[in-house]
């Protein structure tokens, strides 16, 4: 009897620390030793060696492990490799959780108690979304918005995660529930506490006004009503039930059912128009850039840098590094040899369920796998959220080890083939370590020198900078340190050190442009006008609306003599960034030469078009005639444009702006409260638009976002390259 009350416990133990370690990779807290790492691999390594029946394999484990092998592939082969690491970090992490998963749950009494701990877990998060849910829309009621939930959805961030990403665990949330409910058929007070959780999880769904979550949570349902039906239950418990559920679900969505209502609809709303715009010009920057490297692809974490010059050097186009759909996102990072490994996977999976035993267990887990599926066709977050990851092996090594009866192929492992297996993985997981560790110190050193270059101690920044390794990230602040170094002393050394740094990191990664960019500024600063000129003209041919590049055109123009095409590349910067009016660049243009103000001017009250239904347009002209003094036409402009898109961020800040110059405080302070909500911002002017070195910031600010999600790092707070002292001319 005791034996078996410590085996009981030992059991418990397991189990919770198999829960916990996977709520750590859900929630995903700064490792900075890999000790996630390090916990999966004794545990694995334990299994393997005190384990003493055979294993095993099928070939969904296979394929997992090829996925795994794979990502180190990649990485060896990737243009931009310092982005694959933490994929590959991920990736390591789950093969070794799925594996424990494998080897360990082999008991229906295990499974049962990692599905119940995860089934509580899912119903406490589900309540805090909710309650998130209903802060977000007491905050858009405070300004006059609560009529519009779903058009300021992008807003609603439950637990931290992008709407999107959210909508993803939940359909993962009804699998795992609907499993632990067939686990639990004979408990009533289980199923009712599931069936509670179950009804929180949908609405969650739909309160996040997704088309593509509706249209995966549809499938699911429609699978689920029918195992519902086909249940031992009688006929008038079964119809009751399914329409208390129905009821419940109606009263949660009376106030919102508007919102869900449009949620439905494709392209009806501006931002569905839009959405749909987006995708299609994703669909054919990715088909342009796999067409480079279509069999291995340009790894894990790259999508975004690959298609930049493509999709977001575009001022009208936000930045994200999320894909359209999986498949673009396979094809893009992968290649042709990752479709083949996740055909592999699904075609097996898909082949061991027809084949084998099915019962409810089985069916929830192909549902969920289905659902999934679907939602993954409409916004690729598998690929980039560990957490998804590893709820999604958790039910596929479930279904392994209780659903398939055979078809694995057994490997009689012996203590020799067991510890090459633990060394093997003791020194990947060594490996994955030394990187983050070496990271870290490298970000240490990073953070130390912009910490010097706030407060222009720039010899101690140059110190600390060149103390990082020579990865691509720091090869770019280095450029950027001499660059300031030599606006502060005049010493052509700095500028040519500048140069060599700038052209190591081109030469490892062509792929950002803004490197490019700012290679034609230093070049012309040594003399090289030319050189300049050519690598500006081919940048707008590559990115037309890119505006910090056709300001370095009009800078090069300018002072060609090319006074046409220096007011025509100024005029289309200011339409693209109409900020432009408020720099030094433009104050001064204004006093030095009357010609290019007066037909830049000209030209932009010429192409003003009130007839227009674009809100950006309509913003950003209202934008420029705000900065020219016609707060007139400004008003009418920012009025239209929020009218047709009120969840544009800047127009309510110009607006307050023009109610402030008016008198009209309150209005003001009205505006100003909604551009606090959207912006995140302080509602203060003063600190909206900083002057002196921080003026051009604005132009540098999307790319700031991108170094952080390409290099895993932070860029120097002048990487844009402007001439010395900030004089344009």
């Amino acid at each position: 009897m005791i034996e078996i009350n410590v085996r009981h416990i030992g059991q418990f133990f397991c189990i919770l620390l198999i829960f916990f370690l996977g709520i750590l990779l859900i929630f995903k807290p700064e490792d900075t030793y890999f000790f996630s790492g390090w916990f999966a691999v004794v545990f694995l390594s334990i299994l393997l060696i005190y384990t003493h029946s055979d294993f095993k394999i099928s070939g969904l484990d296979i394929c997992i492990f090829l996925f795994g092998l794979y990502e180190v592939f990649s990485l060896l082969l990737s243009p931009n490799p310092i982005a694959g690491y933490p994929y590959l970090a991920s990736s390591f992490i789950g093969v070794c959780y799925y594996f424990v998963l494998r080897f360990y749950l082999n008991t229906e009494d295990r499974i049962k108690s990692l599905i119940k701990w995860y089934s509580v877990f899912i119903c406490l998060v589900s309540i805090i979304a909710l309650y998130s849910f209903s802060l977000f829309v007491e905050n858009l009621s405070n300004v006059g918005w609560d009529n519009n939930v779903s058009g300021f959805k992008f807003l609603y961030r439950p637990l931290g995660y992008l709407n999107n990403v959210w909508n993803t665990f939940s359909i993962v949330y009804l699998g795992i529930l609907g499993l632990c409910g067939w686990y639990c058929r004979d408990s009533r007070a289980w199923l009712i506490f599931l069936y509670v959780a179950l009804i929180l999880v949908i609405i969650n769904i739909l309160f996040s006004f997704s088309r593509g979550a509706n249209l995966a949570l549809s499938v699911f349902l429609l699978g689920s009503t029918i195992l519902f039906f086909c249940c031992k239950m009688s006929l008038r418990k079964k119809i009751g039930l399914f329409i208390l559920t129905l009821s419940i679900i109606a009263f949660a969505l009376i106030p919102y059912y508007e919102d869900v209502l449009k949620s439905m609809h494709w392209g009806e709303t501006v931002s569905q128009q839009r959405s749909v715009s987006g995708r299609i010009a994703s669909l054919y920057a990715a088909w342009t850039v796999f067409k480079e490297k279509p069999v291995i692809g340009f790894g894990s974490g790259n999508y975004s840098l690959v298609v930049d010059s493509l999709l977001f050097e575009k001022e009208n186009v936000a930045f994200t590094n999320f894909a359209p759909n999986i498949l673009v996102q396979l094809g893009v990072e992968k290649g042709i040899t990752g479709f083949l490994i996740f055909g592999l996977f699904m075609g097996y999976f898909f082949w061991y369920f027809i084949k084998e035993k099915k019962n409810g267990g089985s069916y929830f887990i192909a549902l969920t796998i289905l659902a999934v599926g679907i939602k993954e066709m409409t916004f690729s977050s598998f690929l980039e959220c560990e957490g998804i990851r590893v709820l999604l092996i958790t039910l596929l090594a479930i279904w392994q080890n209780r659903y398939i009866s055979c078809r694995y192929m057994v490997i009689s492992a012996g203590p020799k083939l067991r510890s090459i297996a633990v060394l093997s993985l003791v020194i990947l997981c060594s490996f994955v370590t030394v990187f983050i560790v070496r990271h870290n110190r490298n970000e240490y050193f990073n953070y130390k020198c912009l910490e010097n270059i706030n407060l222009s101690r720039l010899d101690s920044a140059s110190f600390y900078i060149s103390k990082t390794h020579e990865n691509l990230p720091y090869l770019i602040n280095r450029s950027t340190v001499n660059w300031l170094q030599y606006n502060d002393s005049k010493d052509k050394k700095y500028l040519e050190s500048s140069i060599q740094y700038l052209r190591e990191a081109i030469s490892i990664n062509p792929k950002d442009v803004m490197l490019h960019y700012n290679m034609s500024v230093l070049l012309e600063c040594i003399g090289r006008r030319d050189s300049a000129q050519n690598i500006s003209r081919r940048l707008l041919e590559k990115c037309p609306d890119n505006a910090l590049f056709c300001i370095g055109a009009f800078n090069l123009e300018y002072k060609s003599g090319e006074m046409e095409r220096a007011v025509s590349h100024l005029t289309h910067a200011i339409k693209l960034s109409p900020k432009i009016l408020e720099t030094d660049l433009w104050k001064q243009c204004a006093l030095d030469n009357s010609y290019v103000k007066k037909n830049v001017i000209d030209f932009l009250i010429k192409g003003a078009d009130r007839d227009s239904e674009d809100p950006i347009y309509l913003a950003k002209y209202g934008k420029i005639f705000l900065c020219i003094g016609d707060t007139v036409s400004a008003k009418e402009y920012l009025d239209k444009s929020i009218k047709i898109l009120p969840n544009l961020v800047y127009p309510w800040y110009y607006l307050a702006e023009i109610e402030y110059c008016r008198g009209h405080e309150h209005q003001g302070d009205f505006y100003m409260r909604r551009f606090s909500l959207l912006g995140g911002r302080s509602t203060e002017i003063e600190h909206i638009y900083q002057k002196n070195e921080y003026e051009y910031k604005f132009l540098s600010d999307r790319y700031e976002v991108k170094f952080r999600k390409w290099y895993d790092s932070r860029s120097c707070p002048f990487s844009v390259f402007l001439p010395v002292d900030g004089n344009i001319f």
